[in-house]
């Protein structure tokens, strides 16, 4: 279901690798991850696993179900980038399980956010049971906390893009002939590049005929690039495999003095048996129905360049998520665990996608460049904002949990350094930014029309100029429909 795209975060090749989650390959065969330290001179780097969706649906059907709105004054911002007023910010509740230690970890955050602690568990529930997704403007305005919004249906199963093109295809009339007979989907195909019209001579523009990949690999994007790996340029269009960003995650584990309550004492995770399994597929109830997380809370640094928060800081306990890496679904935990995954909302990073070759099958060579420049010191300060935010207040912890014994960030180094040693990444945006068709770091205009090039249009994550939200699901499910309505708008 997924295609393992390997990355990397840094161009400064030392600090690569320290990551433990590098990836290498021996002369053998064999992967190792760890640290270069660890990998053994013949190792080759591979880099990050960044896995992908394939499957009909795509990364929605991989991902971790978060579905949280991103502030309405980035979809403010977009419309004054673009000129296009069209694209301002115009436009659901909590029934989960709080075990008594999650109570306790999250009342120590309310006093430390100048809150009082809740008196019961109703009472938690009820606070962090406030919609995070309501429609107010000034819900990203304070620091507070929620319960994670994951996109599931009532029985608890993953909702995404999947669902609705299923719908989408066996729709049908009252007399039950199709809805859209001529729509075909085809999973067993592998596109290649964009086919054109009028590509060298006269003066039309080119003009897209049909689909086949890529923007590069059909001769669109910056010409010494296409050159190198002999594409005939069809469009000069420098913005293109530029000004890629991810909303940087970097974690807090620790283990507490004594263990966590958890629902997954008795689960095997898949293996033959697994009474939780058999729950849910029964049922739809049961430990396997609770999302990534419990907790949520939005977070702002002391750096941030909005009066909105810019850290969305996702926890729970008895488990943990420190990133991706072959085998990362099967990786347990003591249940005395507790993480937090801390978000960068409005990363000021950047990195880039060039290409490995001009064989559609090569993947690109992806290197975010983490913590590089001006915009990732802002960034990395964000983060070590949150960390030194949420160690104190954990450690105020009731109910015998506290002290903690820090894992990571590595306590043996700085904050920062134990961030960028740990930090890691899966939601990359920004590649074919929309903006104004006069600017070099503008691809698609403000009708995701590809510039210089008629009949062509991009929509998905890659036009956002800025990441949108913590997570690109829910902003690119609105993408879209504002997407359809431009298309059909053309007609």
């Amino acid at each position: 279901m997924a295609w393992a795209f390997y990355v990397e975060h840094y161009t400064n090749t030392t600090q690569a690798c320290r990551d433990n989650k590098y990836t290498w390959r021996h002369a053998n065969g064999s992967i190792f991850i760890g640290t270069g330290e660890d990998a053994g001179n013949d190792a080759e780097p591979l880099g990050i696993f960044y896995p992908r969706g394939a499957t009909l649906g795509g990364s929605t059907q991989v991902n971790g179900m978060c579905f949280t709105l991103p502030p309405d004054s980035q979809w403010d911002e977009l419309a004054t980038l673009t000129g296009d007023s069209s694209w301002n910010s115009t436009r659901h509740g909590f029934d989960g399980y709080i075990h008594p230690g999650l109570r306790d970890v999250l009342g120590s955050v309310y006093e430390a956010l100048g809150q009082s602690k809740p008196n019961s568990t109703a009472d938690l529930i009820n606070r962090v049971g406030r919609d995070m997704n309501r429609l107010d403007p000034t819900r990203y305005d304070h620091s507070d906390l929620y319960t994670m919004v994951i996109d599931q249906n009532a029985d608890h199963v993953r909702t995404g893009a999947r669902d609705y093109i299923i719908d989408t295809l066996q729709a049908t009339y009252a007399n039950g002939s199709r809805r859209y007979p001529g729509l075909t989907i085809s999973t067993q195909s592998f596109a290649t590049k964009v086919l054109f019209a009028n590509k060298t001579t006269g003066p039309a523009r080119p003009r897209a005929t049909g689909v086949e990949y890529i923007l590069k690999l059909s001769g669109i994007g910056p010409r010494e690039e296409l050159e190198q790996h002999n594409i005939p340029v069809v469009v000069d269009l420098p913005a293109v495999g530029q000004n890629l960003q991810d909303t940087y995650e970097g974690g807090i584990t620790v283990e507490a003095a004594q263990d966590f309550t958890t629902l997954f004492t008795n689960c095997t995770f898949g293996n033959p048996g697994d009474p939780c399994l058999a729950e849910f597929q029964l049922n739809h109830t049961g430990p396997y129905t609770i999302g990534s997380a419990w907790a949520a809370l939005l977070f702002r640094s002391s750096v941030a360049t909005t009066p909105d928060t810019d850290i969305y800081a996702y926890g729970a306990s008895a488990s943990i998520f420190s990133g991706f890496y072959e085998g990362y679904a099967e990786a347990q935990a003591p249940p005395s665990t507790f993480w937090w995954s801390l978000v960068k909302m409005r990363p000021q990073g950047r990195g880039s996608v060039t290409l490995r070759s001009a064989d559609p099958f090569d993947t690109p060579v992806i290197n975010f460049d983490y913590f590089a420049n001006e915009g990732g010191v802002h960034d990395l300060q964000a983060l070590t904002d949150a960390v030194e935010f949420l160690l104190p207040a954990m450690n105020n912890t009731a109910g015998g949990y506290a002290p903690f014994t820090i894992i990571a960030p590595e306590p043996s180094v700085s904050i920062e350094q134990g961030i960028k040693d740990f930090a890691f990444g899966h939601h990359c945006t920004g590649t074919c930014a929309m903006g104004p068709a006069n600017s070099s770091s503008s691809c698609v205009d403000s009708q995701l029309r590809v510039l210089g090039v008629d009949g062509l249009r991009v929509v998905d994550a890659s036009v956002f100029q800025e990441a949108m939200g913590a997570f690109p699901v829910l902003p690119t499910f609105m993408l879209s429909q504002k997407a359809a309505g431009v298309i059909l708008g053309d007609l």
